[in-house]
């Protein structure tokens, strides 16, 4: 081999061990974070189920309208009110992004 061929091999093992000592590094920091992101990730996964099925997500409303009934009511309004002004934020946002 030569010489400039020898240096890039050392070098490359050299980098490939570093590498491998920051993946440790980072695995040990985040190590207290599975759980919250397993958590975090069912949760997103029951999100992408109800916009996929969207007759669950109305069947979901449904029963807890019919075992909390008017308690309900007033929750309902204020999840209508957010959702109306979140619309808005949007279309805002999109005008002023143009």
């Amino acid at each position: 081999m030569t010489d400039a061929l020898t240096k890039a091999l050392v070098e490359r093992e050299r980098l490939l061990a570093q590498i491998a000592a920051q993946r440790s590094g980072i695995a040990s920091a985040f190590a207290g974070l599975s759980r919250p992101a397993a958590i975090v990730d069912r949760v997103l996964d029951a999100g992408r189920f109800l916009r996929a099925h969207p007759a669950a997500l109305g069947a979901l409303v449904a029963a807890v309208f019919a075992l909390r009934g008017r308690a309900m009511f007033g929750l309902a309004v204020r999840g209508l009110s957010l959702w109306r002004v979140v619309r808005r934020l949007r279309t805002l946002a999109r005008l002023i992004g143009r």
